[in-house]
């Protein structure tokens, strides 16, 4: 997202939040958030002073665009608002809906994609859809307990949720509230099915690991390197070594097995 804003057709509106807390921002119908030129007066205490005295001082900002922040798990942006010491991080669509509109949006909507473009913000690529447990672009998947057995199967074989996401036409993040018995649906079926909630939220793989990334891994482990520093040797995701020692997924015991037969050998 490095377009050069200067060049383009802005209408700002003001932040939409209760109290007029972000009355200095302003967000763009076509995807950007800027702050205000302003004065902010601070109370620090002066260099060599006594404890507990302060001075008045007061600050001149300009006005600039706020840097997006991306989240590479959700693939969406966001923008850090702040105010008298106290930030926020807010998704941009989001806060494009809500200025452009006027008003908040109510709790059980999400904000769609029209594109699946997340860095497109602008306000005729946005939509509000309702947010349901089972809802992902608008698609609905009702959990059965056919459904439930199948995702089962699926975890235990060592399945990513994307891949039983796109099977199921539901979000990764459902597969993953399923699994977890967020719902009473979902925790009553997997009781009927004997099974406990997952509780560990790295145990839920989302994304597609080699045997070759799950065998080094497991061979740093076992050479006293810690889990973070393999992930950051490796390139792998934060928490995917823990991963794959606390899901035991046939994929961990098969690496495993590989590496103990050349062990014994």
């Amino acid at each position: 997202m490095t377009t050069n804003i200067n060049n383009m057709n802005h209408t700002w509106y003001p932040c939409v939040e209760e109290g007029n807390v972000w009355q200095h921002h302003m967000v763009s119908d076509l995807g950007y958030v800027k702050v205000l030129e302003r004065d902010i007066t601070h109370y620090c205490r002066a260099p060599k002073a006594p404890v507990g005295t302060k001075q008045k001082i007061t600050r001149h900002y300009k006005e600039k665009i706020l840097k997006f922040l991306y989240n590479p798990h959700t693939g969406y942006y966001s923008v850090r608002l702040s105010h008298d010491g106290v930030w926020i991080d807010r998704y941009v669509s989001r806060l494009v809906v809500e200025a452009v509109t006027g008003k908040r949006i109510p709790p059980g909507i999400q904000i769609d994609h029209k594109n699946d473009d997340k860095s497109d913000n602008s306000f005729d690529n946005l939509q509000p859809l309702e947010n349901g447990p089972n809802v992902w672009k608008g698609k609905g998947t009702i959990l059965t307990k056919e459904i439930m057995i199948d995702v089962l199967a699926r975890y235990d074989a060592g399945e990513v949720l994307i891949d039983m996401a796109l099977i199921h036409d539901v979000a990764p993040g459902t597969i993953a509230g399923w699994l977890q018995g967020y719902g009473l649906l979902a925790s009553l079926l997997l009781k009927e099915l004997g099974r406990e909630p997952i509780k560990h939220r790295p145990m839920l793989r989302y994304t597609r690991y080699s045997d070759l990334d799950v065998r080094n891994a497991i061979v740093l482990l076992r050479a006293g390197m810690r889990h973070k520093a393999i992930d950051k040797k490796l390139c792998l995701r934060d928490g995917a070594t823990k991963m794959f020692i606390r899901a035991k997924t046939v994929q961990f015991k098969r690496v495993i097995a590989a590496l103990d037969a050349e062990g014994d050998d």
